[in-house]
């Protein structure tokens, strides 16, 4: 099934004289308990995103309705 694009990614690889693409990169840490503190803070600051953008859009759908009805 991908063995066409798996042909053309080889190929170019061989026109540009490149020899292995396949690198992974690791994300680094200094300890588990900081990376898992991260997260939560992450996490904490897109609930609270999410929540100032769901009003946001309550109330912007509140205005469109309004005018709706002023136009009719």
């Amino acid at each position: 099934m991908f063995e066409p694009l798996r042909r053309e990614k080889d190929k170019k690889i061989k026109e540009q004289g490149i020899e292995d693409l396949n690198i992974i990169a690791l994300k680094s840490s200094k300890s588990h308990l900081e990376d898992s503190s991260e997260e939560e803070s992450e996490d904490e600051e897109m609930t609270y995103l999410f929540k100032i953008f769901t009003r946001f859009m309550k109330s912007e759908m509140e205005k469109s309705k309004h005018e709706l009805k002023k136009k009719r």
